[in-house]
């Protein structure tokens, strides 16, 4: 393994980025505090810089709420299954 970032928040994600097999890399999600796991994201624009900040941060009230930072700041309505930038709203 290359870099694992955590999120933890009722479920537990891991974006892992594999050195050597790009092809076990991306989004994981755990429903069974860590127990097993599932891969739910391969999207490679999240990954994007993965070696500089391997992010995932779950929202506190909402596990289906992700977010991880990449070159932008991808979010998940779907508990990580799809992605779309996020752009906060300028007041």
């Amino acid at each position: 393994m290359q870099r694992i970032g955590l999120g933890i928040a009722p479920r537990c994600h891991a974006h892992v980025r594999h050195r050597r097999r790009e092809k076990d890399g991306g989004l994981y999600r755990s429903d069974d505090a860590g127990e097993t796991w599932a891969r739910i994201s391969e999207d490679s624009r999240v990954g994007e810089r993965a070696e500089d900040s391997a992010e995932v941060k779950v929202h506190p009230a909402n596990p289906d709420i992700v977010f991880v930072a990449s070159v932008v700041l991808w979010k998940s309505i779907d508990g990580g299954k799809t992605f779309s930038a996020f752009a906060a709203r300028r007041r």
